[in-house]
């Protein structure tokens, strides 16, 4: 949650964030890369099938560790204000939903009830993301999916948060970036 790294193939954060398309391909290879090593070393118990409690938590432990270790990866190369930047954005992609994270819902102050209403609308986030994801949905739907997703993150963030909440969260996510719809951004040559 803290960064994503795949926002580094969007142009629009390339130049917000002073990066080159090569430098950002180069990151998110070694990432992958990274990903292949951990994919092989992730123990078994971590799917469930099988495994004790006490296994479970190892393996999601280990799993977690090695998450870490690929996000540290992908912005090694970053200056700290990139890193800072692309921090931001990462929150503004999320939008609503960057409240789970309880390092962001507690920044914001964030109140049990708040959080409460921000579970209720996860279900509807889900089926509007399923439509952004379907890759039998035509662009064009792909692309009101995504945009009816990101005002209904904006309205329920507009309803539950206080005027200061609102104003921390504006402060945590920064100038916005009109980030390229997911459906462009896939076909987008690197």
């Amino acid at each position: 949650m803290w960064y994503n790294p795949m926002l580094l193939m969007d142009p629009a954060v390339q130049r917000e964030l002073g990066i080159s398309a090569a430098f950002a391909k180069r990151t998110l290879v070694a990432m992958s890369d990274e990903s292949m090593k951990m994919n092989s070393k992730v123990p078994q118990a971590a799917n469930g099938k099988g495994a004790s409690p006490e296994q479970r938590r190892k393996a999601e432990a280990k799993m977690v560790a090695y998450y870490d270790r690929m996000l540290n990866l992908a912005v090694k190369d970053l200056k700290p204000r990139q890193r800072f930047r692309l921090h931001q954005i990462t929150l503004q992609s999320y939008g609503a939903m960057a409240l789970y994270d309880p390092k962001v819902a507690a920044e914001v102050g964030l109140s049990r009830i708040q959080s409460d209403s921000l579970t209720k609308m996860a279900a509807d986030q889900e089926r509007l993301d399923d439509v952004v994801e379907d890759p039998n949905a035509s662009p064009a739907q792909a692309l009101a999916a995504e945009q009816r997703a990101r005002r209904q993150s904006q309205a329920v963030l507009n309803s539950i948060l206080t005027v200061k909440q609102r104003a921390k969260w504006l402060a945590m996510i920064g100038k916005p970036v009109l980030l390229t719809p997911m459906h462009k951004l896939s076909a987008i040559k690197q």
